[in-house]
């Protein structure tokens, strides 16, 4: 069982980075001043002052399906790193 949650793991980790690296591919500075978001919402945040860098229909009450999957990404890394420690 332990050896399935290590595979799970490492194919959720992996498919994570290769998005990653399409989210965060370098942009000239005219896209990154309009950015197309092909979403019904979005908002990104600057961690360290909470400076909001962009946001589109951020009031907006919408379902949280897209949360629902990033907290079970979260708790299952959080159980593998307690597993190892």
């Amino acid at each position: 069982m332990k050896k399935l949650w290590n595979k799970i793991g490492a194919v959720v980790m992996a498919g994570t980075l290769a998005i990653s690296g399409l989210v965060f591919a370098p942009q000239s500075a005219a896209a990154a001043d309009a950015p197309t978001i092909n979403a019904n919402g979005a908002i990104a945040i600057e961690e360290s002052t909470g400076k909001i860098l962009y946001s589109k229909d951020a009031d907006k009450l919408m379902g949280i399906a897209s949360m629902t999957k990033m907290m079970d990404e979260y708790l299952l890394f959080e159980q593998l790193d307690a597993k190892k420690n």
